[in-house]
């Protein structure tokens, strides 16, 4: 597949590879800070090279992630930029900037910890692994109609050194409203939605968001089927030391 490669950024392929860790309903989720209660956001520091964080999402080891010339696919610039493992083409973006994918532009417009998720509809629901991370992300359609974005809560994961872990459903249906999943936005061709995405996670991974984490997202078409995907994309949520 072809990947769009952003001016000041090169972007590189993210990893959906590994089992979600979060717990047995664990969906996409999304919450927006309107949503969310004693929220700190999250301050990015620097954080480990591209390899070690396409290698976490893809379950290898460093070494067998190829990147760049070495890759022979783009160069890598500084921490973003197109890596592939597994035969799976995986494209990293740096926090803040564009992810763009063959069907979808991402990227990451907050991110916080909280202990509680509120919403307008159902009851408040505290984390049950200690902390949730929630996501305010802006999704562009690149394709030609009309599309959906995580709307099974299956479509974006969070990819740390301490696991990889999914959305909790339970949380996006109904208790985080500013969820892709509640919310069902239909995103017309080359239109953007914001919306939260979710992930229940432990003391522990929510001290590696600032460094050595990344959310994972799926094309249009590949959520819910990680296997059948040739690209994936990782929006650093932590920056790099270079």
């Amino acid at each position: 597949m072809s990947t769009r490669v952003a001016v000041a950024l090169i972007v590189t392929g993210a990893a959906l590879g590994l089992a979600a860790c979060g717990g047995d309903d664990e969906q996409t989720t999304s919450t927006t800070s309107s949503t969310t209660t004693t929220s700190t956001s999250t301050t990015a520091t620097e954080g480990g090279p591209i390899e070690e964080i396409v290698a976490h999402a893809a379950q290898v080891e460093p070494d067998e992630v190829e990147c760049g010339d070495e890759g022979g696919i783009e160069s890598v610039i500084g921490s973003a930029g197109t890596c592939s493992a597994n035969g799976t083409e995986y494209v990293v973006a740096d926090d803040g900037e564009d992810l763009e994918l063959d069907t979808l532009t991402a990227k990451l417009d907050d991110l916080e910890e909280t202990g509680t998720v509120r919403g307008d509809h159902l009851k408040p629901r505290e984390a049950k692994n200690g902390v949730y991370a929630v996501a305010t992300l802006s999704i562009t359609n690149e394709t030609g109609s009309t599309e959906l974005f995580d709307d099974f809560g299956q479509q974006a994961r969070l990819v740390a050194p301490g696991g990889t872990f999914g959305e909790p459903f339970n949380v996006l249906n109904g208790v985080a409203t500013d969820s892709f999943l509640w919310q069902a936005q239909k995103i017309k061709a080359g239109k953007t939605a914001s919306g939260d995405v979710v992930f229940d996670v432990s003391e522990e991974v929510a001290g590696e968001l600032g460094t050595d984490a990344a959310i994972q997202i799926l094309n249009f078409g590949d959520e819910g089927n990680i296997r059948r995907a040739d690209q994936i994309g990782l929006l650093r949520t932590g920056e790099s030391a270079l």
